[in-house]
């Protein structure tokens, strides 16, 4: 019972903070404004409202940062994979220093058979991130492996191991089996 008022009561907080956001966006009608409103859309999972949303703040600011990527993450978890990756793409012409962009982007070109623009973008983003996590390692690995190279891929499967242990999930999920 009490988990049920905790998870009621985080959920009238977080529709209050929604109505908070809306009003404000109303009321200030500023790209910024929107944003956050959007914002609070996409934490709440209302993707279809949030790129509404988002329409209005790229009308208001078409330069706006994160507003295309927050426009992606939507369409992402709509399942437009295509509308993602055009909006992925404008995201970075705007901040082409994003850290999640192109890994987010690559995820999306494995899922469509794009292996080898996958690879750019994983290659990319690891070269200028210098990273510490597993993810873009564990998505490289799975598109050399769907290219045929299973050397590089036990390589990077590796690697994407050793850095975060709790990203071993990401392996069991996509059912990939290497013969090691």
């Amino acid at each position: 019972m009490q988990e049920k008022l905790i998870h009621d009561t985080d959920g009238r907080i977080a529709l209050a903070e929604l109505a908070h956001r809306k009003v404000q966006a109303e009321v200030k009608h500023t790209a910024k404004a929107w944003h956050h409103y959007a914002y609070q859309l996409i934490k709440m999972e209302r993707y279809k409202q949030a790129v509404a949303v988002i329409h209005k703040e790229l009308a208001l600011n078409p330069e706006m940062n994160d507003a295309h990527y927050n426009l992606a993450v939507c369409y992402e978890s709509l399942k437009q994979d295509t509308l993602a990756l055009q909006a992925f793409e404008k995201e970075l012409m705007i901040d082409p220093k994003d850290e999640d962009v192109r890994y987010r982007m690559a995820r999306l070109l494995i899922r469509q058979g794009a292996y080898r623009r996958a690879l750019n973008l994983l290659n990319e983003d690891i070269q200028m991130n210098d990273l510490k996590r597993g993810k873009e390692f564990f998505y490289r690995a799975l598109a050399f492996h769907k290219l045929g190279d299973d050397v590089q891929a036990r390589k990077d499967l590796s690697k994407a191991m050793r850095l975060k242990a709790s990203e071993r999930a990401l392996l069991q999920a996509s059912g990939l089996r290497f013969a090691w």
